[in-house]
């Protein structure tokens, strides 16, 4: 955990350093809005890079993982890329078994982001993306401002806009691991501020919103999590783990708290959206990262703040997740690192 400039060239790109007083850090590319690094002291004061991530951004392009970047227009499934938006169907581009995944070919996660600002603390940086791209409905124009305090806390707040109706869902696609890849997540010990989930069929579209009561789902109190992702109840077994949105509680926080015994480090999320996507790396497939290690299944967890799965087919949710010229989009995620 060295001390490095605040931007060097990584590849055609370039990567921006945050840094706070602990001695953390944490590298964004404009590739992505991508979070390549996250630095901090474990409980043994041993640095630890919490993050999964590759060595150059040709990695990047070779993988479908969407690690640690900012996806959207819209983050998370749409049944079959399709929609009714002012009494007309909209079409967008399918890539995952028929169905829209995180922007498809209009996709955030590959794109080069403009920088806008950036200091010690702070970054912000931009992007578009042009009616038609994926067949979305409107011109879309992505603000991020990244903000890392003096307590391991790394904020995200997102701003956007668009020119006329659309929806739009967007979140931030780490893989955590806080052990820097030591351990697996299943030693981790998780918790989720929810007493609802939503089922899912072999798509992993959304078909119900249940009662985590009684069931693998229930993660209200911390249980670890190697109990629970290789569960042979029937929602789980289908996806080989979780890869569900859990409704959260609006009036709890955290909204998810993930904590490594190994490394004596906890992270804390806290959110304004109304669920959390909990994606155990199910499909991790051998990548080499971070220290030449092979990203196998159930090597992270991304803890994905969102409005829900395919919300834009949801008939009395479905005005939540859109936007207009006189309606802009704000999210604000933090995470945030403790030592136990």
């Amino acid at each position: 955990m060295a001390t490095q400039a605040l931007h060097q060239a990584w590849g055609e790109y370039q990567l921006y350093s945050l840094h706070n007083a602990q001695g953390s850090r944490v590298d964004v590319s404009d590739l992505g809005a991508t979070i390549v690094n996250f630095w901090v002291r474990g409980g043994n004061e041993k640095p630890v890079n919490v993050v999964m991530g590759f060595a150059s951004p040709e990695h990047y392009f070779a993988t479908r993982t969407y690690m640690g970047a900012v996806v959207g227009p819209w983050a998370n499934r749409i049944r079959a890329g399709r929609f009714e938006l002012d009494g007309r169907t909209v079409q967008l581009a399918v890539n995952e078994n028929g169905n829209h995944l995180h922007g498809a070919s209009g996709g955030l996660h590959l794109r080069r982001w403009r920088v806008l600002g950036h200091d010690r603390h702070t970054l912000t940086l931009v992007c578009e993306v042009a009616a038609g791209e994926a067949g979305y409905p409107a011109n879309l124009q992505v603000t991020l401002t990244m903000t890392f305090d003096d307590e391991n806390r790394l904020l995200l707040e997102y701003q956007a806009s668009v020119d006329r109706l659309a929806p739009i869902n967007l979140t931030q696609h780490s893989y955590f691991n806080l052990s820097g890849g030591e351990v697996g997540i299943a030693e981790h010990l998780l918790s989720v501020a929810a007493h609802h989930y939503l089922a899912i069929d072999a798509g992993l579209l959304p078909t119900a919103r249940l009662p985590v009561a009684g069931s693998a789902m229930d993660l209200r109190l911390p249980v670890r999590l190697g109990e629970r992702i290789d569960s042979d109840e029937a929602q789980v077994a289908l996806v080989g783990g979780f890869d569900h949105c859990w409704c959260l509680d609006q009036s709890s926080e955290p909204a998810a708290r993930l904590v490594c015994p190994h490394s004596g480090l906890a992270l804390m999320v806290q959110t304004d959206q109304p669920g959390i996507q909990v994606y155990t790396g199910n499909a991790l497939s051998g990548e080499v990262g971070h220290e030449e290690r092979r990203y196998g299944k159930h090597s992270g967890i991304c803890l994905e703040t969102q409005c829900y799965p395919d919300q834009v087919n949801m008939p009395l949710l479905k005005g939540d997740c859109l936007y207009s010229p006189q309606r802009a989009y704000h999210q604000r995620t933090s995470f945030q690192l403790l030592t136990l």
